[in-house]
């Protein structure tokens, strides 16, 4: 985040460069609500902490399935409850096939600001033992996917049944059946809707049942009369 300041003095209007606002100075609540952490929804000054909460919640995800604070109907109220309670609702599936190093990771990142993983602590941990994170970008990816397009799926496993053993119903999955409404799925949309402006297509409509009614907008009265000036 950015914010401009003035002075009193000359130079081009008397402004100053856009400056960053130190992250510990930052309480605006801005984020995907799965992925935000505690701090964040607190509107307490956050710094780059938040991140590393963020990045285990992303974790969590790819290991068993779904972020560990979503609401069953998709309300971000409710997850926001669970995430500021987080030590109530923080559970992990049994799932053998996690170990416990990465289970021992995750609560080195979901947990409070204070007493999360720093940078130097998450490469230091056992969970990434063998890896040289200075030459990660030269290192071959383990899978490399083949995508044949947007609604390719191949590369997923199935997860028929997944619901049953983690004891999650997402019902709203199963309403919708096009697949094309999830391009956005879970990313937050906060633009006004009642507009000062008139929209595009409220004047079209407008226009459209104004030539129905068989006087178009703008047109004189049928007897010849003068129309009235406009506003």
């Amino acid at each position: 985040r950015r914010t401009g300041t003035r002075d009193g003095g000359g130079g081009a209007g008397g402004r100053r460069a856009p400056r960053h606002l130190p992250r510990a100075q930052l309480q605006s609540v801005v984020g995907t609500p799965d992925y935000m952490g505690p701090e964040v929804y607190g509107k307490e000054p956050y710094g780059k902490e938040c991140d590393w909460w963020s990045v285990g919640i992303i974790m969590f995800e790819m290991l068993f399935g779904g972020p560990p604070f979503s609401d069953e109907r998709h309300d971000p109220a409710v997850t926001s409850m669970r995430v500021m309670r987080w030590p109530q609702h923080f559970h992990m599936p049994p799932d053998p096939r996690v170990g416990r190093e990465a289970r021992d990771l995750l609560r080195g990142l979901i947990c409070d600001p204070q007493d999360r993983l720093t940078a130097d602590g998450i490469r230091a941990h056992p969970f990434f033992r063998g890896l040289d994170f200075s030459r990660l970008r030269e290192l071959e990816p383990p899978i490399k996917p083949v995508v044949t397009g947007p609604l390719d799926t191949s590369n997923f496993d199935d997860f028929q049944g997944a619901d049953g053993r983690f004891g999650v119903t997402h019902t709203r999955h199963q309403v919708v059946k096009d697949p094309s409404l999830f391009a956005f799925h879970d990313y937050s949309y906060r633009r006004d809707l009642e507009s000062k402006k008139p929209s595009v297509t409220a004047a079209l409509n407008s226009a459209a049942e104004a030539t129905l009614n068989g006087t178009p907008k703008g047109a004189p009265p049928v007897d010849g009369a003068a129309a009235a000036p406009p506003p």
